[in-house]
């Protein structure tokens, strides 16, 4: 039997959140959670307000942080860095996870990263976002959009590198981080796959 671990999981979108990403990282907090292990997930708060700390679904405990609604996106509300910085910090430092696993090197993943490794603890990443996934909420022509995505490839790389493992839930994704991001590193191809219990 696996010994038992304190797993923070890092989320830029979580439930009461509906897409892909959300799910996921839903579904590996539960899936942790029935294995044993302890689980923590660190993410954007649903509604306006100062950061807070929630215990649901029979023992994950979330550390909502301070976030607000943007004004190219109806619903999902995004934190801003300097307000999270030392949040994520204090977090990390109170919970002591064994391992981090952030699902995207955007805001929330990328502090946990680099706060995390000033600690010295592992860090996984899983990368549900692709540049392109921004393009219809920028407000801007098409040479600034790619100047852009340029950026946030370039940002990625660098925020990746820092992690222990990376890994995308297709081979399509994979694929797409070694040609368009030049990863000079293995992404890892691992299927978020399908629940066919009931």
């Amino acid at each position: 039997m696996e010994q038992a671990k304190t797993i923070l999981i890092g989320a830029e979108t979580y439930p009461p959140d509906i897409n892909g990403a959300a799910q996921f990282g839903h579904r590996l907090a539960t899936s942790m959670l029935k294995r044993g292990h302890s689980v923590h997930v660190v993410a954007a708060s649903p509604i306006p307000g100062p950061s807070y700390r929630t215990e649901v679904e029979g023992g994950i405990v979330e550390h909502r942080l301070r976030s607000h609604l943007p004004p190219t996106h109806e619903t999902n509300r995004i934190c801003v860095p300097w307000e999270i910085w030392s949040e994520v910090g204090a977090i990390l430092d109170e919970v002591r996870p064994d391992v981090v696993h952030v699902q995207c090197h955007y805001i929330i993943g990328r502090a946990l990263i680099f706060q995390a490794k000033r600690r010295g603890i592992r860090v996984i990443a899983t990368n549900h976002f692709m540049p392109a996934n921004l393009d219809p909420f920028l407000p801007f022509p098409a040479p600034v959009k790619r100047v852009i995505e340029k950026a946030t490839w370039k940002d990625m790389r660098f925020c990746f590198s820092k992690t222990a493992v990376v890994t995308t839930p297709t081979q399509i994704g994979a694929d797409a981080m070694r040609d368009l991001g030049h990863f000079n590193r293995p992404v890892m191809p691992v299927s978020n796959g399908i629940e066919i219990s009931d």
